[in-house]
């Protein structure tokens, strides 16, 4: 993801809406189409985009306006077995095209965008949690699901962060999986200088090759990169180099969890 700020991203674009148009996109690409998103980008976000990413999906367009339907063509081709390894390196190389447009206009954004800081602050932790169950809880209703959410961490606890990155980055770790489990369950707790957060998707098993490389850096999954982004930041501006941010399966069922500085240590 290279050192573009999340920041930015989050202050002036509102990562919810991002997030959302991440999953809507998931839900009408079917798998092997997302080669072709250029077209359904515009008509997702339409009008209510700002100035800077309206600009940097401009950008895009005229850039590699050929590109989905050459990859489409390319993927045609590999599929019926013709000039399969010629193909796959064209497929590689445009591939990595894309990438690294996209990764300039991050930057150009980040430019744009760079009097948007961390506000580094001591926060309880039980109210960041709670407001972030009451979310949950709401979104639920709107949408007739059933979701059993239990929380358990000492109302004593405080970190270290970012309020408007730290609900970002659960509402990342849950988009994905949560209505996959059977409920989920958040456990805090004090490790040293450290608050250990954990998201237990009970019910939801996966493979532990899978569980490993969610966070990794080669991962395709937008709130996993997102979540990771998030983690480096506080890691650069707390003064806690090393925080960590992992998933393991279990009996149970998934768990993704992370550290954040400990605030009243640090005091």
């Amino acid at each position: 993801m290279n050192n573009f700020s999340i920041k930015s991203i989050v202050h002036d674009y509102d990562v919810e809406f991002i997030e959302d148009t991440a999953a809507k996109l998931r839900e009408t690409i079917q798998d092997g189409d997302w080669i072709i998103i250029d077209n359904k980008i515009k008509a997702l976000y339409g009008d209510s985009l700002n100035q800077i990413l309206d600009n940097s999906l401009s950008t895009i367009k005229h850039e590699t306006m050929y590109y989905p339907a050459r990859a489409r063509q390319l993927v045609d081709y590999i599929e019926r077995g013709e000039q399969k390894s010629e193909r796959l390196q064209e497929l590689n190389d445009l591939l990595h095209y894309y990438h690294d447009v996209y990764l300039i206009l991050y930057n150009q954004a980040e430019r744009q965008l760079e009097q948007n800081s961390f506000r580094r602050q001591a926060l309880m932790l039980s109210d960041i949690l709670n407001e972030f169950v009451t979310d949950l809880e709401d979104e639920s209703k709107r949408r007739n699901q059933s979701l059993a959410i239990r929380v358990d961490a000492d109302c004593s606890l405080q970190v270290f962060a970012d309020r408007s990155l730290l609900m970002s980055l659960l509402r990342s770790l849950t988009q994905e999986h949560l209505a996959q489990a059977t409920s989920l369950l958040i456990h805090a707790e004090q490790s040293g200088g450290e608050v250990l957060v954990s998201l237990l998707f009970e019910g939801l098993q996966l493979s532990s090759a899978l569980a490993d490389e969610m966070f990794s850096p080669s991962t395709r999954s937008i709130p996993a990169l997102v979540a990771r982004q998030i983690i480096r930041e506080h890691d650069a501006h707390c003064g806690m180099p090393g925080l960590r941010l992992f998933a393991r399966q279990e009996s149970e069922g998934l768990l993704k969890a992370f550290t954040l500085k400990n605030a009243v240590q640090s005091i």
